[in-house]
């Protein structure tokens, strides 16, 4: 691991650490923190809890699986919540981890989804990058490269690398990549059905599903079939969500 602090993006080589926007070094800071620090500076968000994670971390802090753990369900608060602080969270959370294996893959495409979620997309890519050389099969490395491809405007390396993960892994996650980037290039029915089929493949969390239907709904309201997106969106209304996604699609299809 490198012991340098290292500015820039795309010009970094290969096995860099790429530091974020609020830490000069990857793990300097991190590494002055107990565990009792980083858990402290963490809220639980309303209506959810982090108590199990923050307990099997307290049981075995030095293993790298439960900070891997910690980390991923921040990075769902974040989506439940669109609070952005959270990204500061699951990056220490992911940091953590990789000083306690330098070699884990599911931090580094942690790291890759923090930076990709702050629009680092030259560092994000050589996150995951740097997971696939270590698991050419990691689907969700793949899934994004192709996010920050798509950000960035390289369509083609997009349905490349979308292509990739929804062969490794046809789930969600990995459907509803392929349908937004179809949808964007102009195949809207092949996208509709895409998304369809990523909703009803469903996913652990709720909120994931809603979010499809929140972009489905949308899909729908821009052909200007409103009482199909009103249906869509229905099910996620009712279960009480808290995603904004959804919360704002349901107010364009009342004001059509």
């Amino acid at each position: 691991m490198s012991s340098g602090c290292l500015g820039g993006s795309a010009s970094l080589a290969p096995n860099t650490i790429f530091s974020s926007s609020r830490s000069a070094c990857l793990s300097a800071k991190v590494a002055e923190l107990t565990t009792e620090q980083i858990l402290a500076s963490i809220p639980s968000p309303s209506g959810d809890s982090l108590t199990d994670k923050a307990f099997k971390i307290r049981e075995k802090p030095a293993t790298a699986v439960v900070w891997v753990n910690l980390g991923d369900s921040l990075a769902q608060v974040l989506r439940d919540t669109a609070n952005v602080q959270y990204y500061d969270f699951a990056e220490t959370a992911y940091e953590r981890v990789l000083r306690l294996n330098s070699k884990s893959v599911d931090a580094m495409s942690g790291m890759a989804w923090v930076t990709g979620g702050r629009h680092l997309f030259d560092q994000s890519m050589a996150w995951a990058g740097r997971a696939l050389r270590i698991d050419p099969g990691h689907a969700l490395s793949h899934g994004i490269i192709g996010d920050a491809a798509l950000e960035l405007g390289d369509y083609e390396k997009a349905f490349d690398e979308y292509q990739k993960m929804m062969d490794l892994r046809p789930d969600l996650s990995s459907w509803t990549r392929g349908s937004y980037l179809l949808w964007l290039t102009g195949n809207r029915s092949k996208a509709t059905w895409l998304m369809k089929k990523a909703i009803k493949a469903g996913a652990p969390y709720a909120e994931n599903t809603s979010w499809c239907r929140a972009k489905l709904a949308m899909m729908l309201y821009h052909d200007g079939a409103y009482l199909p997106a009103a249906q869509v969106l229905a099910p996620a209304l009712t279960s009480g969500t808290r995603n904004t996604h959804v919360l704002l699609a349901a107010g364009r299809i009342a004001a059509a």
